[in-house]
């Protein structure tokens, strides 16, 4: 990191931000973040969701401090109703991790695919070894 204080203008508002303190600020509100996402996941409870989402809004809004608008919001396809950005974003994420997991799934049984046994798995269960036979 640099010793130097680095600045910035914020947009649309000419304020002076501290580029460096605003970044750790950032960074201290992601981890949080995180930390209460992995709690939530492990340990489900309402108070650790609404802790997340109000980290996250945080976060959300700290940002807003350098990027200077507010995120996007998008039309529905009735053309009436009003979808903010970060339900958008939420699903993107959604989706990339969905994909994510379909290839390694997909890698997990390609060696079965390519022995032709990708429709039947067979498991010996403890019994078939007391018998002595193949089944």
């Amino acid at each position: 990191m640099h010793d130097a204080p680095t600045s910035c203008l914020e947009p649309g508002h000419g304020r002076v931000i501290d580029a460096q303190a605003w970044y750790e600020e950032h960074e201290a509100l992601a981890y949080q973040l995180l930390h209460l996402a992995v709690k939530s996941a492990v340990q489900p409870s309402a108070d650790a969701g609404r802790q997340a989402q109000a980290t996250h809004a945080a976060l959300l809004d700290h940002a807003l401090e350098i990027a200077g608008v507010p995120a996007p919001r998008v039309m529905a396809r009735d053309g009436v109703h009003v979808i903010p950005y970060e339900r958008l974003a939420e699903a993107r994420a959604k989706v990339r991790i969905l994909e994510q997991e379909n290839s390694a799934l997909r890698a997990r049984l390609a060696p079965a695919a390519q022995a032709g046994t990708a429709d039947v798995a067979v498991r010996r269960l403890p019994a078939d070894d007391t018998e002595g036979g193949d089944p």
